[in-house]
């Protein structure tokens, strides 16, 4: 009687559950409950919460353009607390549209509403259809822009939308994480037995995903139009196509906000999502159509594609054009540089990142044009180089701001850049023309990101994207004290590696050398900077130097007879990146760092040392980071110097504890103060 009892009171606590969740799920029903609700109870520093998210996504039949319509439908409701979460009143919805003939996916239906409690009263604002606005964020996408309006601290919103696609292989992933918590998050779909989609749930966070399924009959109803027959007669009708179709169901309650910290990737390669990748097509009576039931099949895709693999074969213009560039040269390293510098210098970037070459292009046009996608340059380079016998493959990589790739999961979709290995003399080359300040043989940041697949005839196979340069920054200050006054002197820096691609990339941004010494000169509002110079930056294969005259009363303090001198000045580290208690994801600094500092400093005539730091030398096991400090003088001369080393690009989350008390040891250390005395 007891066990009896029990499960009924579990039946009617789950029935009471799926009644709230559906009463909540409602459109239009926001209570006043809800309104007054000033903070979440699972997480009281929340800026705001999703109340509810629900999407579903099902086929049906567009009997106009004869071929199969995917709809998603999604409803959303949002409760605001603080001002820092109102960002969630803004909506991108992106929409992807094809290279040609003008199918793309269209947002067909869009309602929202914000509700506020005015005086007691529930006061609804009303999403416009003009405040809806479409803007083109690539050659393939396109998103459609909004804010709701009258949002505040304390308002809720409502958004219902449905999108219409034709594109299979873009049945939408689901975002179950934010960066705010989530109460209630469902996923449905209705899958055709035509269709098969490989599925993938990932996330660092240990969020309790439900899953289900059950196949269901659907019938889809298809016109014809037979030939003319005997007399011109044609027949007209339908007919039902019947589908064991299968409805899945995904859904999660009281997901955890995700907490961004330093050094990652993309924020949504960490939280919870659910991806798909169309595997197969068959319709009835007709060869199945492969897609990404393996890499071997990726691979395959890639070479029939007439934006990819019909572009590999030499033509008489490419051939031309690398022979006139390298007439004069013999040696392949020599012939390789020519090309790549020829390329990088030649053919501009327009900063759309692409696997594939632009529709309707071929290498001769991106050669009269010069300009084109990444895809365009970095194949053109390619077959450049192998119009000269050099060996060469196209590498296929996602960025970092698109996303990990999974070596257990193929996929196509997931990729959306693509690289060239060349290969000299048992010297491997990863190759990358977009940028005209990249040194051959290194890649941009944006490329690295673990791991590549090789593009060849016979098979796929996995590389993994090794950068070969380090972030290098030495700085060498030469001091002088002045009683009374503060610090002056010179300083001279030296970039090598991505610390001289991103300060080459300032000084570009800032619009050329010269408004480079102006805006630091302007922004430097605690320092003096003058004769502020820039040395090699036209030639990217050295170091770039930095020289100026520096002076600050920052980071001394003259206090009657004593001196307190802080001796890394604003070089030093201040703030501890890392923050959480735990991190579930691991750190990703993209590449290998050296910075090294050497101040020197003259100490007025009659000043002794009172208290100095003492030497430090830390190693993280395996070597993995470093730091060295040491403080030395001789006679009126003092010298730091700092090292600090960050030994292999990433570290697993288990080794996170170690590296937040690294980073909190180097930051005591930079800190400490030096102590001068007069003499008595």
């Amino acid at each position: 009687m007891k066990n009896k009892f029990f499960l009924l009171m579990i039946l009617l606590v789950n029935m009471s559950l799926i009644y709230a969740q559906n009463e909540n799920s409602k459109f239009g029903k926001v209570t006043e409950d809800e309104l007054k609700m000033e903070y979440y109870e699972q997480d009281s520093s929340a800026n705001a919460v999703i109340l509810f998210d629900k999407g579903f996504s099902y086929f049906t039949y567009d009997n106009h353009l004869e071929r199969f319509k995917l709809i998603f439908e999604r409803q959303v409701k949002i409760k605001f607390f603080k001002k820092e979460g109102l960002k969630y009143a803004d909506f991108k919805i992106p929409l992807y549209k094809a290279d040609k003939g003008g199918v793309k996916e269209e947002l067909v239906t869009v309602k929202g509403k914000t509700y506020n409690l005015e005086n007691g009263k529930i006061v609804k604002a009303k999403l416009e259809n003009k405040s809806i606005f479409n803007e083109e964020t690539s050659k393939n996408w396109d998103q459609a822009k909004f804010t709701f309006p009258a949002v505040k601290e304390g308002s809720i919103i409502e958004l219902k939308y449905c999108i219409n696609s034709y594109f299979y292989f873009n049945l939408s992933s689901w975002q179950f994480q934010y960066d705010i918590p989530v109460e209630y998050s469902e996923y449905s779909a209705v899958i055709p037995e035509f269709f098969n989609y490989n599925k993938n749930i990932s996330g660092y966070d240990n969020v309790n995903i439900s899953e289900s399924s059950n196949n269901r009959e659907e019938n889809f109803t298809i016109q014809y139009e037979t030939l003319p027959q005997a007399g011109g007669k044609v027949e007209r009708g339908t007919y039902e196509l019947p589908s064991q179709s299968t409805q899945y169901l995904w859904k999660a309650s009281n997901i955890p906000a995700f907490i961004e910290e330093a050094y990652i990737t993309t924020e949504e390669d960490y939280m919870t999502f659910l991806d798909f990748e169309l595997a197969t097509i068959q319709y009835p009576r007709r060869p199945i159509e492969t897609y990404t039931t393996s890499w071997e099949s990726v691979n395959k895709k890639l070479i029939e594609s007439s934006s990819f693999g019909k572009h590999l074969k030499i033509t008489k213009s490419i051939q031309n054009k690398a022979d006139e560039l390298t007439s004069d040269l013999t040696e392949k390293a020599d012939i390789m540089l020519k090309l790549y510098d020829f390329v990088q210098n030649n053919i501009k970037w327009n900063s759309y990142k692409r696997k594939y070459i632009t529709d309707s292009y071929n290498l001769q046009k991106i050669l009269s044009n010069k300009s084109g996608s990444s895809a365009d340059i970095n194949l053109l380079l390619l077959m450049l180089l192998k119009s000269k016998q050099i060996q060469v493959n196209p590498i296929i990589l996602s960025t970092r701001d698109y996303g990990m790739i999974f070596p257990t999961h193929p996929t196509l979709s997931g990729f959306n850049y693509v690289i060239v290995e060349a290969k000299i003399d048992d010297k491997v080359y990863y190759l990358d023309a977009t940028l005209d300040i990249l040194p051959v043989g290194m890649l941009p940041k944006r490329c690295l990101n673990g791991i590549g697949r090789r593009v060849v005839t016979a098979k796929s196979e996995e590389i993994k994207i090794v950068p070969v340069a380090k972030y290098s920054k030495s700085s060498m200050y030469i001091l002088k004290i002045n009683s009374s006054e503060g610090i002056s002197g010179t300083v001279n820096n030296s970039y090598k590696g991505y610390a001289a691609l991103d300060m080459r990339n300032e000084i570009i941004n800032s619009g050329g050398q010269e408004e480079y010494s102006e805006k630091i000169a302007e922004e430097s509002t605690s320092e003096k900077i003058e004769e502020h110079k820039i040395d090699g930056f036209d030639d990217i294969y050295k170091p770039l130097k930095e020289t100026y005259n520096f002076s600050t009363a920052d980071n001394i303090t003259f206090a009657g007879d004593m001196i307190y001198l802080t001796p890394l000045l604003n070089e030093r580290l201040e703030e501890n990146p890392f923050k959480l208690e735990e991190r579930k994801y691991p750190v990703d600094y993209a590449y290998k760092i050296f910075e090294r500092l050497i101040m020197q400093y003259t100490v007025p005539e009659g000043y002794e040392i009172a208290e100095m730091p003492e030497s430090i030398n830390i190693v993280l096991p395996g070597k993995a980071a470093s730091f060295q400090f040491q403080v030395s003088s001789v006679g009126n001369m003092v010298q730091v110097i700092s090292n600090f080393k960050i030994n292999q690009p990433i570290f697993h989350y288990d080794l996170y504890p170690a590296l937040k008390n690294f980073y909190n040891i180097v930051i005591e250390k930079q800190n400490q103060k030096i102590v001068f005395k007069k003499k008595a």
